[in-house]
């Protein structure tokens, strides 16, 4: 087998998986006849970021009149590494966005990661909803992974 060196990819098929280590990415398709391909960055610094940021779109409840009960979360957090939550509620679609913890405030986060307590005096009645995702890891080669976001909330008349 031989390397190809191409400028550019015309990808046959949808992605199915992908996995990267450093300068490499290793990707499966669902092509018949692209089944599989590998591409070779020219990357040469392999260090990882040890923060992130995840800011979600605007959900919209439905109602004004709305309840936020507990957020919740599946992850995999290897030792030395976390992953917080704040919420940020609004009446106005487009914002303004003023993230926030269990105590309201901005310097606190949801940490728990289990159907933790919405305090909901400081979203009551406030239709739409965005939650800011912090990754972090202190940790050699090994991120926290977040698999999904659950928050529970209730609409009332």
């Amino acid at each position: 087998s031989s390397i190809n060196y191409v400028n550019g990819y015309n990808l046959s098929g949808l992605i199915l998986g992908m996995s990267a280590n450093c300068s490499t990415i290793y990707a499966a398709t669902s092509s018949n006849t692209e089944e599989f391909f590998i591409i070779s960055t020219q990357i040469t610094n392999c260090d990882y970021a040890t923060t992130g940021q995840l800011e979600s779109s605007t959900f919209d409840t439905g109602s004004s009149n709305v309840a936020y009960n507990w957020i919740g979360w599946s992850s995999h957090v290897p030792q030395n590494t976390s992953v917080r939550v704040q919420l940020a509620t609004s009446n106005v679609a487009n914002g303004p966005w003023n993230y926030v913890g269990p105590d309201g405030t901005a310097g606190t986060y949801y940490t728990v990661g289990a159907h933790e307590y919405i305090n909901d005096s400081f979203h009551h009645n406030q239709r739409y909803l965005r939650y800011r995702v912090y990754l972090e890891s202190q940790a050699d080669l090994q991120a926290p992974i977040l698999e999904e976001i659950r928050i529970s909330y209730s609409s009332y008349e």
